[in-house]
């Protein structure tokens, strides 16, 4: 696990949250979308951030994260990147898979850090 300390990798996880949907907000200012595509695609933008973030830290590099992410904009371009309600309903569960998979890396990183604590 990589050497931060529990108060350092808390703002590590929310620094990189927030600034993943600073960038989904980009979205509002471009236009072009729906009000309920960007802010579905503003929210999936920062819980994977959130969890492309803690995966880092667990796995001390940042090699998953880049292949989870060109394999899910690959997906997302032969997929069409469509703005259906389909499509926002299916990016809608990644969200809820996506926050329930940060709970438990969340759950990780904290036996970690107490684990390293102890010693």
């Amino acid at each position: 696990m990589l050497a931060l300390d529990p108060a350092s990798a808390s703002l590590v996880l929310t620094g990189t949250t927030m600034l993943s949907a600073a960038l989904g907000l980009i979205v509002l200012l471009t236009g072009g979308e729906s009000p309920a595509a960007t802010w579905t695609q503003v929210v999936f933008t920062a819980v994977f951030g959130l969890v492309a973030a803690q995966l880092v830290v667990l796995t001390d590099s940042l090699w998953p994260v880049i292949a989870w992410h060109a394999l899910w904009d690959f997906t997302n371009t032969v997929g069409g990147n469509l703005s259906t309600p389909e499509a926002l309903t299916g990016i809608g569960a990644a969200v809820v898979v996506l926050i329930m998979y940060s709970l438990v890396l969340g759950r990780r990183i904290s036996a970690g850090a107490a684990s390293g604590a102890r010693r």
